[in-house]
């Protein structure tokens, strides 16, 4: 309670009020919230040493006294025992360290509340370990044996009702047939329909319901008439008796006439008891698959499993993929995948007997082996991928099944799409070998050398070269023959400048 006095004294009171009367735990409340305001900083390590007891004391006592009636010389009267809410003196002094040690390394983690994450983890981090050493507990407190759970007690009483009513797999799988029963017989015993429950079993115990049957979908069985086990078992309501129910329910199937009256169902016998509803009849085996058919499944004995009409089908396409998928879609692919049964008493609608076990063959197969090439309804199965697969892996067991003749092969070779093709020719004979090649011819001799061929080409040369040579030299004499009658004329100028001024000289002497 202490750690709740910093909040206020309204806090510490209300933690107080558990173990003192509401008054007192007023004043206490007031008295520790004062102590916490005044004497924080004497009382924050121990609250047992001198200097937090006089600062208190003088802080608050007066104020505690005047509050609770209490005068000074009752403080040393010793408090009352209560066992129930102590410790012994070992295990006190244990939890007396423990809550200095969480004082002392928590105080600003537990000083507001003490039940705060933070504050239980560093008290458990800094002090649990040595509380635990000291006081000799384990960390895993014994929990008290749990109290033996009382006996089980009896299943309360209900009225048990067998009939035994004609009907079909086909009317008996539907969820209405069923619920239009199970609401009569309530209306008949005086309950509401949430009271009864109903079970429909055939002659050999298997239960029959719309998401688990015994026959598959269109099979012939399902128009056939069988006799059917009806059990239904009538809970009590509140305000009601077993004699009133098992009166009520007696009186309405008193007889197999009044029972057909009542439920709308041909009854043969009843039997009507009360306790505990009878146990299921043991399980009897499943028939083959084979067996749910009429004639099963391959019993065909006929010289070709398919007619020249079956085979005209087959090579329509469209109209052979059309009640394909519709066959298909019915049975759902649980069905397709577990065995061909389903397809062929679909597919024996349309075609003859052992042509459709054929075709049904055909179907699972390819479901069993192109799910994935064909699965997309409407599109998948008009792929190249799915055709080449169903070819690959079906294809020679389904014409070996139907043992098409060749009347029928003229039909399936003109089939659209992939069709199914007759049985490959025979080989043809191996070619003979390529006569050997002749050998390779060798390139032409040269010609014989010409004057046109070798010998002009070089005479053309040296005519060249020659004349290129007297050009040469006749450049070059041109050249030194201009460059001495150049000089010529020079010396010719310089004699006749000399002459002249040498006359000139003389007729200035003279």
């Amino acid at each position: 309670c202490g750690f709740k006095t910093y909040a206020s004294p309204a806090c510490a009171t209300q933690c107080l009020e558990s173990s003192l009367s509401a008054d007192c735990a007023e004043c206490a409340g007031n008295q520790s919230h004062c102590v916490a305001t005044n004497c924080l900083g004497k009382c924050a390590a121990d609250s047992t040493t001198p200097g937090c007891v006089a600062c208190a004391d003088a802080a608050c006592l007066g104020a505690f006294l005047e509050c609770s009636g209490i005068n000074a010389p009752s403080r040393s009267l010793p408090p009352s025992p209560s066992p129930s809410n102590s410790l012994s003196a070992g295990c006190a002094g244990c939890a007396g360290q423990q809550s200095y040690c969480v004082t002392t390394n928590c105080l600003g983690e537990c000083g507001t509340d003490s039940s705060t994450p933070g504050c239980v983890t560093c008290a458990q981090a800094t002090c649990l370990d040595a509380f635990f050493s000291c006081s000799g507990l384990s960390h895993r407190v014994p929990t008290p044996p749990s109290p033996p759970s009382p006996p089980s007690l009896p299943p309360p009483p209900s009225v048990v009702v067998e009939l035994k009513v004609t009907g079909t797999f086909e009317e008996f799988r539907k969820p209405s047939v069923v619920e239009d029963i199970k609401t009569k017989l309530a209306s008949a015993s005086g309950v509401d329909a949430a009271y009864v429950t109903i079970t429909v079993r055939d002659a050999s115990g298997n239960l029959i319901s719309e998401s688990q049957g015994s026959a598959f979908s269109g099979s012939r069985r399902l128009s056939e008439s069988f006799e059917f086990s009806i059990s239904m078992i009538i809970a009590i309501p509140r305000g009601k008796t077993v004699e009133e129910v098992l009166t009520e329910t007696n009186t309405a199937l008193a007889s197999p006439a009044i029972a057909t009256a009542t439920l709308g169902r041909a009854v043969s016998a009843i039997e009507v008891l009360v306790g505990a509803p009878p146990s299921a009849p043991p399980p009897t085996p499943s028939p083959p698959p084979s067996d749910l058919l009429d004639p099963p499944f391959g019993s065909s004995n006929s010289t070709f499993a398919c007619s020249d009409a079956d085979s005209k089908l087959y090579a329509n396409t469209s109209v052979w993929v059309g009640f394909s998928l519709e066959c298909g879609l019915g049975c759902g692919v649980g069905a397709m995948l577990a065995n061909p049964n389903c397809a062929a008493a679909c597919l024996r609608e349309k075609l003859s007997l052992g042509c459709a076990d054929c075709a049904a063959q055909h179907a699972h197969c390819s479901i069993t082996n192109c799910l994935s090439e064909c699965a997309a309804i409407g599109v998948g199965y008009n792929t190249p991928g799915c055709f080449e697969c169903g070819d690959e892996y079906c294809l020679d067991e389904l014409l070996i099944c139907t043992r098409f003749g060749e009347v029928h092969l003229i039909h399936v070779a003109n089939r659209q799409g992939y069709p199914a093709l007759p049985p490959l020719p025979p080989l043809a004979p191996p070619p003979s070998p390529p006569p050997p090649l002749p050998p390779p011819a060798f390139p032409p001799s040269p010609p014989p050398p010409t004057i046109d061929r070798i010998i002009g080409p070089w005479f053309g040369l040296g005519v060249g070269v020659a004349l290129a040579l007297g050009l040469g030299i006749a450049a070059i004499y041109s050249w030194r023959k201009t460059k001495g009658e150049a000089e010529r004329l020079v010396l010719q100028r310089r004699a006749m400048v000399i002459a002249a001024n040498t006359t000139t000289h003389l007729d200035f002497k003279l």
